[in-house]
């Protein structure tokens, strides 16, 4: 598994479970690799402070503002 794998793994471990292989792979990088074991320390705390924070409005993204966000993250995959 490549840190790259390892770090798109972590994130959709944060919205949802990964398959056993996929952990298992995790796993034993994680115990090689020091970078992703920080980068996961990094992401955990990101996650619970955006849990933690309440929106300060009830306003909402219009479409346009939505398509742009993913097209944007699309391009980060």
């Amino acid at each position: 598994m490549t840190c790259r794998d390892a770090c798109r793994y972590l994130s959709q471990a944060l919205d949802h479970s990964l398959s056993l292989a996929q952990r298992l792979g995790l796993w034993l990088h994680l115990r090689l690799c020091r970078d992703c074991r920080t980068y996961r320390r990094q992401l955990t705390i990101l996650d619970q402070c955006c849990r933690q924070s309440e929106p300060k409005s009830d306003a909402t993204l219009t479409l346009i503002a939505r398509q742009k966000m993913s097209q944007t993250l699309e391009k980060l995959v």
